[in-house]
């Protein structure tokens, strides 16, 4: 069981509509379909009875419902103790995996908790299940990228702090390894990922517009699921992929392409945390910190 899973089964759960919840997690039916009968297997017990209208919960769907609910309001009530006792409050933070940097992301969170007194509790997902998380069981803020902030801009506050540049990421082995530039890549195949952020043809789009404006032509474009299938294909040397720029690894290549990715912080309108309301401003901050400092170290 994945925190994905939970999550496109408590959303589901709360929308009583597979659509609905599809809608909102930017993804289709048949994904979010495939997703709860997935979990039904794993658990080996029905959880949805579903007609072509409404999804009702079967009594071992509403018992799993209740102890996620529960498990989510004993964290909250830990917050509530912390703050009568002094103890620093924890916050959940819902970081997409696409934009996973190496450790930067959680070496900026941990800069900000010493300075603010807080903790950050670290959640790890897709994208579009990431902003999902906010608006179903309470994560407190979601790092993610403009393009896939940009459907929640009416109902969220969304706040850029870092223009992170792009590299083209290959693996140490592949042919094109050697004497690397973004010429060797014309004509070589390209890996992309949609995840549940946005629709794989939204995502070719984007990819292609991106070859463009560096001037790249892939030989072809193939678009998986997740981050996770995406570096499995780079490992195995089936292309390149345009991706954030990353902590060196001697298995991957990574060639500057002269294009950037505007990071956000994504939290709802209705928060009344100031230190969450802050969040993009210190992450901005602590960014400018960071980037200063790595070109010292150079």
């Amino acid at each position: 069981m994945t925190n994905d899973s939970i999550v496109v089964f408590l959303t589901v759960a709360k929308q009583k509509n597979l659509t609905a919840a599809a809608n909102l997690m930017h993804t289709t039916k048949q994904k979010v379909s495939q997703t709860i009968k997935a979990l039904e297997a794993e658990l080996d017990m029905p959880l949805i009875i579903s007609d072509r209208r409404v999804v009702e919960l079967t009594q071992e769907g509403i018992m799993l419902r209740d102890f996620f609910e529960r498990a989510f309001t004993g964290f909250n009530s830990m917050n509530r103790v912390s703050e009568r006792h002094a103890v620093p409050r924890v916050y959940r933070i819902a970081v997409n995996d696409w934009l996973d940097t190496g450790r930067q992301i959680e070496e900026m969170l941990y800069e900000i908790s010493k300075r603010e007194n807080c903790r950050f509790y670290l959640e790890k997902g897709g994208e579009g299940q990431s902003l999902a998380k906010m608006l179903v069981d309470g994560v407190d803020g979601v790092i993610t990228t403009a393009f896939s902030a940009r459907k929640f801009v009416d109902f969220c506050h969304v706040a850029p702090f870092a223009e992170i540049p792009l590299r083209m990421v290959i693996s140490a082995r592949h042919p094109a390894a050697h004497d690397v530039s973004m010429h060797e890549f014309r004509a070589a195949p390209l890996l992309a990922s949609y995840a549940m952020e946005s629709s794989p043809n939204e995502v070719r789009a984007r990819e292609l517009e991106l070859c463009r404006r560096i001037g790249f032509t892939p030989s072809e474009l193939t678009v998986v699921p997740n981050h996770h299938s995406l570096m499995a294909n780079v490992d195995l040397r089936n292309g390149g992929a345009i991706l954030p720029e990353r902590d060196p690894e001697p298995d991957l290549i990574q060639v500057p392409t002269g294009q950037y990715v505007t990071a956000v912080f994504v939290s709802r309108q209705d928060t009344n945390n100031h230190l969450i309301e802050r969040m993009g401003e210190l992450l901005r901050e602590t960014f400018s910190r960071t980037e200063e400092a790595r070109k010292w170290s150079n």
